[in-house]
């Protein structure tokens, strides 16, 4: 039988035991990333596309960007790898990852020990239909985005991105950034469950049935329609689709100026509202909680956002830029300070740790001022809350969680999940499994790894018979059995 495990650099990849070795070292690398590694490394210096990656690594599931982002990331970790100056893994804009160190066979079987793998790795490819059922009873959402669990009776729609239809086909920021904030209007109607970005986007470029969307979003409604923007000239296209009959509820094309872009959003989340029978107050659909109605603004936050959300280097500085832009033209526009402190965070972690301190400090200011100009949007708080986490400042990102339960329920399993582990690592372990047995699609984020070592969550994944299904049908990826009695997850 072929060896698995490779030689990489000058790193042993020991893909069974999950680990890179190199003379006296060894470093562990999780199994999801370690499957990324595997992918790449059979394509041998080809560029492997995102799409790809997920089809291969998560067939069948709608899961977000960060899932894959954080693969990359430990992996370029473990090998001290650099994103500016790549030697193992190499970011291809726009494309996708390739590994640009060799990579070489090792042909002696016996440095390379096999366990049980094989036989594990069998069961839990012949357990995935019935997992899929596990999961479907256990009512675990299978998209970790910011959806919130669907409320029966009430109106629930997802914004799908919106499609260039511009001549030069370079407008795709443009549209993105219409979708982004149509969900942010959509979002504000109080009878109307909206399915968050992540999930919305992770569609982007897919040509799958509108009742498949349906069923993965958990949402009645989809809102699609495309954009064709020339010199100050706009024309949108909109529809509002019954996921379950494919009939159009609502259709609408707006010729309008550029500048009448705050119009034609609004327009188009009140149109969707009326479709669905819903009755808005005054201004609901209106500007949301830290926008901005200057044109020039909102064109540098989007072109801000699309670079941001390529996670590169390059992007990020890029994403930096625009964003600071948008800021100076309209310094009251918090959610552009909020997205700007994001942007901060990422650059600590593309362009190195040598100026962790000054992307912190950067990233502090910038939250201050969209504090200062929306004090009670979700998103500046979230964000707020996330710096706090970054310095394990548990306290004051608990205060600041508290602020957006207050507000509104959490639905996003990101949001609840860190909440969750501030809970448990201030100490608050029945509080934080109370609440994570109420929302058991949080078990398996990595924020919630710290309540995973107790003892009362090991009782209720034993109390929902999921220890004897692993014991049946393989373990999953955070928990092993310990002897015929015990286990652990982590």
């Amino acid at each position: 039988m072929a060896n698995p495990d490779f030689q990489l650099a000058d790193w042993i990849v020991r893909t069974q035991r999950c680990c890179i070795e190199r003379a006296d070292e060894l470093r562990r690398i999780k199994p999801k990333s370690m499957q990324v590694l595997e992918v790449l490394a059979r394509a041998r210096g080809g560029v492997v596309s995102r799409i790809e990656l997920f089809d291969t690594i998560w067939p069948g599931q709608a899961v977000t960007d960060d899932a894959l982002t954080g693969c990359i990331v430990e992996l370029r970790k473990a090998f001290d790898d650099s994103p500016r100056n790549p030697q193992v893994i190499e970011t291809i804009p726009k494309k996708g990852f390739r590994i640009v160190a060799d990579v070489e066979p090792i042909v002696d079987e016996s440095t390379a020990p096999r366990a049980s793998f094989f036989s594990t790795r069998l069961a839990g490819m012949l357990a995935l239909p019935l997992l899929a059922i596990v999961v479907a009873w256990l009512g675990i959402n299978r998209i970790e985005t910011s959806q919130t669990l669907p409320i029966d009776g009430l109106a629930s729609v997802a914004v799908l991105p919106f499609i260039d239809m511009s001549p030069d086909g370079d407008q795709e920021y443009f549209a993105d950034g219409l979708s982004e904030e149509l969900i942010n209007r959509l979002t504000q109607i109080q009878d109307l469950q909206v399915t968050g970005r992540t999930s919305s986007f992770y569609f982007k470029g897919r040509t799958e049935d509108l009742r498949s969307i349906g069923e993965q979003l958990s949402v009645k409604h989809v809102l699609g329609g495309s954009v064709r923007k020339s010199d100050d000239r706009l024309r949108i296209t909109a529809q509002l689709t019954d996921v379950s009959s494919g009939f159009q509820l609502w259709s609408d094309t707006y010729d309008r100026q550029y500048e009448d872009i705050f119009v034609v959003q609004q327009d188009i989340a009140e149109s969707v509202a009326t479709a669905l029978s819903i009755k808005l107050s005054v201004g609901e659909a209106g500007n949301f909680k830290g926008g901005t109605n200057n044109v020039a603004a909102f064109e540098a936050a989007m072109l801000g956002n699309t670079s941001h959300h390529k996670l590169t280097a390059e992007a990020t500085l890029q994403a930096i830029k625009h964003l600071q832009e948008a800021t100076r033209l309209d310094p009251d526009f918090a959610l552009a300070w909020e997205r700007l402190a994001n942007a901060y965070r990422t650059a600590w972690l593309t362009l190195g740790d040598d100026d962790t301190d000054m992307w912190g400090r950067l990233a502090d200011e910038a939250i201050a001022r969209a504090l200062v100009s929306a004090p009670d949007s979700k998103d500046v708080l979230r964000t707020a809350a996330y710096i706090q986490v970054d310095r394990q400042n548990w306290a004051e990102a608990h205060c600041l969680f508290d602020e957006i339960l207050a507000l509104d329920p959490p639905g996003d399993p990101k949001e609840s999940g860190a909440y969750l582990d501030i809970l448990a690592k201030t100490g608050h372990i029945d509080k934080a499994l109370r609440r994570q047995e109420r929302c058991r699609r949080f078990f398996w984020i990595p924020l919630t790894r710290s309540l995973r070592d107790t003892q009362e969550f090991r009782s209720i994944v034993r109390s929902i018979g999921l220890v004897d299904y692993w014991r049946q049908y393989g373990w999953n990826d955070n928990c092993e059995p310990l002897g015929e009695a015990d286990f652990r997850c982590s």
